[in-house]
């Protein structure tokens, strides 16, 4: 696991109280609106990256991983 998948994860148990895996859908984990809404702010401190709507084509924890990553990576 790479330090992006650790600080998801690590997010992830955050706000949802328990472990979570990459296969995950975040729908089975719970994540609604407002949950994902502070899944956004919290993946914006913890990275410094600007979440945007494309957050929401997300269905997955792996998903999230390459979503946070390909934020960090842009200029």
């Amino acid at each position: 696991m790479n330090a992006v998948e650790m600080e998801i994860a690590q997010a992830l148990r955050k706000e949802l109280g328990r472990d979570v895996h990459a296969t995950d859908s975040l729908g089975s984990l719970g994540m609604d609106s407002l949950r994902m809404a502070q899944l956004a702010t919290e993946l914006e401190q913890r990275f410094g990256i600007r979440v945007d709507e494309e957050l929401l084509d997300v269905e997955t924890v792996e998903e999230l991983t390459e979503y946070v990553r390909s934020r960090c990576t842009s200029p």
